[in-house]
């Protein structure tokens, strides 16, 4: 839908959200969050008018699901552009996704009462294959408790990227520790998969 179709609702398109989304009602209440990631290679120039059509579209279907948008390509945040771009994305009440990744800053930009923080990696050469340090993690829960004392901000949501390594549960552990946030379940433990 993103990647392949680049945004553009053609019939397939449109067959495989109704299917998507139809499978999601499962999870009922515990759907919190869609996430609309965009390609790195998705410009501003090629998404701006696209991007508002299908977040209409999803939001006609979801019925009061939230949607997060995360921008990938850097034409998405330069100065000229970040105004249509928060305009494209929350017109339909999509939230803009927070990243930390080594190509975007990490832009918070207000109009929706969900923060959507995805972390991905620093500066290191392996792109989802990361563990943050404390120092790093302490930085980011400055920023999320920052997020949740706006008073515009309704939810604060982090998530980090899961891959071969299994650090996303070893990192939000940690966070949520930083956070003073108590654990529920049984303990991450380290395993190397693959």
């Amino acid at each position: 839908m993103t990647h392949e179709a680049r945004c553009e609702l053609t019939p397939l398109v449109r067959d495989v959200l109704a299917r998507l989304l139809e499978s999601l009602e499962l999870l009922g209440p515990r759907l919190f969050c869609l996430l609309v990631q965009l390609p790195p290679s998705f410009t501003y120039g090629e998404g701006v008018s696209r991007l508002p059509r299908l977040l209409e579209h999803l939001s006609t279907q979801v019925g009061g699901v939230r949607l997060a948008v995360e921008f990938r390509h850097p034409s998405w945040v330069e100065p000229q552009n970040l105004e249509g771009a928060n305009e494209a994305s929350t017109t339909h009440g999509a939230s803009w996704v927070v990243v930390d990744e080594p190509l975007l800053p990490p832009i918070h930009v207000g109009g929706s009462p969900l923060v959507y923080v995805r972390l991905h990696r620093r500066g290191s050469p392996t792109w989802y294959d990361y563990l943050y340090s404390d120092g790093e993690l302490a930085e980011w829960a400055g920023r999320v408790r920052g997020f949740a004392e706006d008073p515009g901000t309704g939810e604060v949501i982090v998530v980090f990227s899961n891959h071969p390594h299994v650090y996303a549960p070893r990192n939000a552990q940690r966070f949520m520790e930083l956070l003073g946030i108590p654990r529920r379940g049984p303990p991450v433990l380290p395993r190397r998969v693959g």
